[in-house]
């Protein structure tokens, strides 16, 4: 991520595409803990 940043910002764009990939994988990996954990149902005692 530091490279990518370093890239980015060496060329001008500022810091948009930044905010874009750090977003983007947030939540890209909410999808993920929802699709790998198991249904969560009611305890019944």
């Amino acid at each position: 991520m530091a490279k990518y940043t370093g890239w980015v910002l060496d060329r001008g764009e500022g810091y948009s595409p930044i905010f874009v990939v750090a977003g983007s994988a947030y939540l890209l990996a909410l999808l993920v803990i929802h699709l790998l954990s198991p249904r969560m149902t009611p305890v019944r005692i």
